[in-house]
C-alpha cells in the first residue's frame, strides 16, 4: 500500500547534524534541553507508543501529539539528561492541530521551556525536526521549506524529509531554535508528513496554560488512572465542546470503491448556537491505494470522498456549546474513515 496526503509537509533529508550557531553551540544543543521523549504504557506496563514532546512552561508543562496520551493507561516524559517524570493529566487540546498540553510532575529546576516563534517560515527557509532514531535517541534532521498552504487557522508548511517510522509528535524549529509547529501525521509508504505551524501558536499555548488548575504537581505525583482528555475544556481555535446527538456516516462513493481507495477525511465544521452544523469543509486527508492503482487514478476519486464526508458532516447534530451559560457558535472537526 502507498499513502497520499492532502496538504503534505514533504522534504529531502539533508543532515542529522545542524550547523553551529553564533554562540558555538549547534542547533541541537540549543533546543535539546526543551525536548523530551514521551513514553506511553498500557495497563500491563507495556510500552505502546513513543514520541517527542516539548517543554513550554517553567512548571514543566509539555506540548505533545494527542495520540501519545489518548487511550493509554499512563505516560511519562524523559528529559535529555535522562530524568523521567510522570504525566499527570491532559490539560487541553487543540482539535485542529492535534497538539495537546499535558501537566508533568517535573521540578522547576528541571524545566527548560522552549522559545516559541510568532513567525511562519517562508519558502527557502531551513527548518529542523526533532525525532527519535532507531535506538530511541533524540536527533534533529533538517530541510528547506518549499511551500506554505493555509488550512483553517493553521499553516501547513511543506518541506522535504522522510521521517523514521517511529516518529510521532515531532516539534519543528526554525534556524534560531524557536518552536514553530508540530508534525501532525505522516504516511507509512513514502514517509511524507504533515506539520502545522502558524503565528497563533504562542497564543494557543498561552490559552492552554491558563486553563490548568493552580496546583502544580510534585515530582512524586503519579497519574491517577488512565489518561484521558474527555473532560478537558477545549479552548483553542473556538472549540467544539458539545457532544454529538446525531451522527451520520458518509456513503462510500462508488468511484473510490472501484479503485479500492481507503483512508480518512478530516472535516472542519462550524456549529451554530443550537448545535446545527452550518458549514463543513475538508481540511486534510490521508489515503491508501492498492499497488495496481496509479496515483493519478487515486487522486481523481479523492474529491468524491471529500464531498461525501462534507455532506455527512452537515447532517450531524450537537448539544449546544455554552460559555458562562450563553450558547455560542464554535468550530470543530469530524474524522471519517473509509475502509473496504
Amino acid at each position: 500500500m502507498r499513502f497520499i496526503c492532502k496538504g503534505i509537509f514533504c522534504i529531502l533529508l539533508v543532515s542529522s547534524c545542524v550547523t553551529a550557531q553564533s554562540d558555538g553551540r549547534s542547533l541541537f544543543e540549543r533546543v535539546q534541553p526543551s525536548v523530551v521523549t514521551v513514553i506511553s504504557y498500557d495497563e500491563t506496563g507495556k510500552v505502546i507508543r513513543q514520541g517527542i514532546g516539548l517543554i513550554v512552561s517553567k512548571e514543566g508543562d509539555c506540548i505533545v501529539h494527542k495520540l501519545l496520551v489518548e487511550g493509554v493507561s499512563r505516560a511519562e516524559v524523559r528529559t535529555s539528561e535522562g530524568q523521567t517524570y510522570a504525566v499527570i493529566k491532559v490539560v487541553a487540546r487543540d482539535s485542529l492541530s492535534d497538539m495537546a498540553l499535558v501537566s508533568v510532575a517535573m521540578p522547576k529546576e528541571a524545566a527548560s521551556p522552549a522559545k516559541v516563534s510568532k513567525a511562519v517560515p517562508k519558502a527557502g527557509d531551513t527548518v529542523a525536526v526533532a525525532i527519535l532514531d532507531e535506538s530511541s535517541r533524540q536527533r534533529l534532521i533538517e530541510g528547506t521549506v518549499s511551500n506554505i498552504k493555509r488550512y483553517a487557522v493553521w499553516e501547513n508548511v511543506e518541506v522535504a524529509v522522510p521521517l523514521p517510522a517511529r516518529s510521532l509528535g515531532n516539534p519543528v524549529f526554525n534556524a534560531k531554535g524557536e518552536f514553530i509547529g508540530m508534525v501532525s501525521f505522516q504516511s507509512e509508504g513514502n514517509r511524507n508528513f504533515t506539520a502545522v505551524a502558524g503565528n497563533r501558536l504562542p497564543n494557543m499555548i498561552e490559552e492552554m496554560l491558563k486553563s490548568r488548575s493552580g496546583k502544580r504537581p510534585k515530582s512524586s505525583d503519579k497519574a491517577a488512572g488512565p489518561l484521558s482528555d474527555e473532560e478537558v475544556q477545549r479552548i483553542a481555535s473556538g472549540v467544539l465542546r458539545g457532544s454529538a446527538k446525531k451522527r451520520v456516516q458518509p456513503s462510500y462513493p462508488s468511484q473510490a470503491k472501484a479503485y479500492r481507495i481507503t483512508g480518512t477525511v478530516v472535516v472542519e465544521v462550524l456549529v451554530d448556537e443550537e448545535g446545527n452544523v452550518i458549514r463543513a469543509k475538508t481540511i486534510r486527508g490521508n489515503y491508501q491505494r492498492p499497488a495496481d492503482v496509479t496515483e493519478g487514478e487515486a487522486r481523481s476519486v479523492i474529491p468524491f470522498l471529500e464531498k461525501a464526508s462534507e455532506g455527512a458532516a452537515l447532517k450531524w447534530k450537537f448539544k449546544p456549546t455554552t460559555i458562562s451559560g450563553v450558547p455560542v457558535r464554535v468550530i470543530g472537526t469530524i474524522t471519517f474513515r473509509f475502509s473496504m
